[in-house]
């Protein structure tokens, strides 16, 4: 199967400015303005809720159930340290897997989905979730103490309205969590001492392969969080090895340190712990 219908982008996603340079012809974009990569052209929204609604990506997760509870249950440690219980809403949550770890936890669960196979699957754990993006549902005068989105910004056609949408989702003093991977490892390699990479580091956009329209770096997409008006209070290392091995664990350990004294670090994937202002 193959993405039948695709769309254009004119202004950047994250911050709206409208002038775009293309780094790597013909479908990856960079913003001028916060230095941001994208794709353009890219896959419409419709064609993209159809390929995850197949269900594909799901079966994978179900083969790995028991190391992917493993790295839930640590992402909820790392959140239960800033915040202990309250409300949660889980955007994006796929099959509803860490709405199960957060809600044993204490936590008042909500979620968005666009994929009927994750509503499905998130039916299945006990959860009504919200098939729709994540703008177009009424919350009414509902606030959260916590909106997580774990690997789902890069999948997101414009992530900068869901972000500004968020801060007012949230509580005064309320928590974003954000993991997405970090795209350093990508770009790093094929850098030349000045410039752009010489190849497309992010690879072609293919039927079955996940579909990331934004590719994030650490000091860039801080930089957008604080334009929005988040404050930044932890960075870190996101964990995503389904796959454990020696070398992983030291790695891990590494980038950990040096994400907390530099603010910056070479692993996978990040994840950014940020608040809106308390009242």
């Amino acid at each position: 199967m193959v993405y039948r219908e695709y769309e254009t982008l004119t202004d950047c996603p994250i911050c709206g400015a409208p002038t775009l340079n293309p780094p790597f012809p013909p479908d990856i974009v960079r913003c001028t303005r916060c230095q941001i990569y994208f794709r353009s052209p890219r896959p419409s929204q419709g064609e993209i809720i159809r390929f995850y609604s197949t269900g594909s990506i799901y079966k994978i997760w179900q083969q790995e159930e028991t190391a992917r509870d493993f790295l839930w249950k640590k992402r909820l440690s790392q959140l239960q340290k800033v915040v202990r219980t309250g409300s949660l809403l889980d955007v994006g949550t796929g099959d509803g897997r860490f709405l199960s770890e957060a809600q044993k936890a204490g936590f008042e669960v909500a979620a968005t989905e666009l994929s009927s196979s994750g509503v499905a699957l998130s039916a299945q754990r006990g959860f009504n979730v919200r098939q729709s993006v994540l703008e177009e549902v009424t919350w009414e005068k509902r606030r959260f103490d916590v909106i997580t989105l774990w690997h789902v910004l890069e999948h997101l056609p414009q992530p900068g309205n869901t972000l500004r949408h968020i801060f007012q989702l949230l509580k005064p003093g309320g928590l974003l969590v954000i993991a997405v991977p970090n795209e350093d490892i990508a770009l790093f390699p094929s850098r030349p001492l000045f410039g752009e990479p010489k190849i497309n580091p992010f690879g072609p956009l293919v039927w079955g392969g996940e579909v990331h329209l934004s590719y994030f770096q650490p000091r860039p997409l801080r930089r957008a969080l604080q334009r929005i008006g988040y404050e930044v209070v932890q960075f870190g290392v996101d964990d995503v090895y389904v796959e454990r091995t020696l070398r992983r664990s030291i790695s891990l350990r590494f980038h950990q340190l040096l994400g907390r004294v530099t603010g910056w670090h070479h692993e996978t994937a990040m994840y950014f712990f940020c608040k809106t202002p308390s009242a």
